[in-house]
């Protein structure tokens, strides 16, 4: 579908709530919106900040701001008339006319000549058009802290706003947060999911994710060992010098699956510098399972045991 955004925000989009600014180490960011963009923004009578790299919904400026204006779009002005170059020589018609000396008519919709008694005829002329930039619209903008920089909010983590400051919520990542057991695992059982992917020979996922599971299993080389079962009368006997056993199983808090299982708890911290680390560890726990000391031949049992290397 194609966006209807306008290129600048007119002044009728400028009814609006004051821009939110932060600032933080000298510089500011200028919060973005479906009418705003930073080619639009005229920071302090002469700067077109730029977008913050990774975060659209920003713009930097490198310095403080004491004003904000919206550029507006140019506009099209009809400066007189001309007539058409093909009745030139051919009609006895004023060659140029002044703007006003022809006007619409929305009840006949054709163009007339304002002057009823005037000779010339509208249909043998065109108008003369002029782009003329319009002036910028001044804004009002309201700094909310002055020692912080935007940083996405993952759409999984909650924050425990203070009362006072859930009007901004541009600052979330100063206040207590969380994530919960349900929201780690699908973090969790994702970034597991694509890793095995990538290595196919060494590990295989039954991914269970929608009833909140993903069991790892690992495939190992060993010795040679013979295996017998029956079919129907006979016995029959194969040699086996590779084997798939499960290595370890992630569930969800509340899966009918977290017998044995990794089973993440919800996260809190006092901001998102102190959380980001803990989900990074969790998820770190979890890909550990695949690493190549993790899982080894029992050296005793030629084949039949492997050790862990991970506790669980």
């Amino acid at each position: 579908m194609e966006s209807r955004r306008p290129a600048h925000p007119t002044r009728e989009t400028m009814n609006r709530d004051p821009i939110i600014v932060m600032q933080h180490q000298g510089v500011s960011y200028i919060k973005l919106d479906y009418y705003m963009r930073a080619a639009s923004i005229i920071v302090n009578g002469e700067h077109t900040p730029a977008v913050c790299p990774g975060n659209q919904q920003w713009a930097m400026h490198d310095g403080i701001v004491e004003s904000l204006a919206i550029k507006q779009p140019s506009q099209r002005v009809c400066i007189g008339w001309r007539l058409s170059d093909k009745y030139r020589g051919v009609v006895q018609f004023p060659e140029t006319l002044e703007p006003d000396a022809i006007t619409y008519d929305h009840d006949e919709e054709a163009y007339q000549a304002t002057d009823a008694t005037a000779t010339y005829h509208p249909d043998f002329y065109e108008q003369v058009i002029e782009e003329r930039q319009a002036s910028p619209v001044a804004v009002e903008f309201l700094v909310i802290d002055r020692d912080c920089q935007p940083i996405t909010q993952p759409a999984d983590v909650t924050v425990d706003f203070p009362h006072s400051l859930r009007e901004y919520p541009a600052t979330w990542h100063r206040h207590p947060v969380s994530i919960s057991g349900e929201a780690l695992f699908a973090r969790a059982a994702d970034v597991l999911v694509a890793a095995v992917a990538a290595r196919p020979n060494d590990f295989v996922c039954d991914d269970h994710r929608s009833i909140g599971t993903v069991t790892l299993h690992r495939y190992m080389n060993h010795e040679p060992r013979t295996r017998e079962y029956k079919v129907g009368r006979r016995t029959r006997r194969d040699t086996q010098t590779r084997s798939r056993f499960e290595v370890m199983k992630l569930s969800k808090p509340r899966s009918s699956y977290t017998e044995g299982a990794l089973v993440p708890p919800t996260l809190k911290a006092e901001n998102w510098l102190a959380l980001e680390p803990k989900i990074n560890e969790f998820v770190n726990l979890v890909l550990s399972y695949i690493e190549p000391s993790s899982v080894g031949v029992c050296p005793h049992c030629a084949g039949d045991g492997f050790l862990l290397n991970k506790a669980a």
